[in-house]
């Protein structure tokens, strides 16, 4: 099944950290099919937080929703271990944003990720590795969501 994961890392030097975790899924049989490039973003209004990097990757799994968000949770838990052992590394966030054009809404799994038409960084790396690749919910492509979210911006 062709799903679209989201790799967020602390941006102090980390692209290390977006190497392993690609590292990592295919370690678990999941084959990146294409990946957006590295982009930098801020945290949020308000927020302490340091920049962060984000890549958008094109998947290939055996496996089915809850499974795979179980395997994408077990290399966060690896990274959370390795960052512990090597203070160099930083925290990682994986997040499963589409899986085909599934809608699932139950505690624990939502897809469409809930935040995908409002954050510009997905639809951007979305655009990139799938410009066509078309929202189960809006029924828009990913181009035109975020045409429509730089709009509101």
């Amino acid at each position: 099944m062709q799903a679209y994961l989201a790799l967020g890392t602390t941006a102090d030097d980390h692209n290390a950290n977006l190497e392993w975790a690609r590292e990592q899924l295919a370690n678990t049989g999941i084959h990146v099919l294409a990946m957006s490039s590295v982009g930098e973003t801020g945290p949020a209004a308000g927020a302490t937080e340091p920049r962060f990097l984000n890549q958008v990757l094109e998947i290939d799994t055996d496996y089915r929703p809850s499974r795979l968000l179980t395997v994408l949770e077990e290399i966060e838990a690896a990274a959370e271990t390795r960052r512990r052992e090597d203070e160099a590394s930083a925290p990682l966030d994986i997040s499963l944003l589409l899986y085909g054009q599934l809608t699932i809404n139950r505690p624990g799994l939502i897809l469409p990720h809930p935040d995908l038409i409002s954050r510009d960084f997905l639809l951007r790396g979305l655009t990139e590795v799938n410009p066509r690749l078309t929202d189960s919910i809006s029924s828009l492509t990913a181009e035109q969501l975020l045409l429509q979210l730089n709009k509101e911006n």
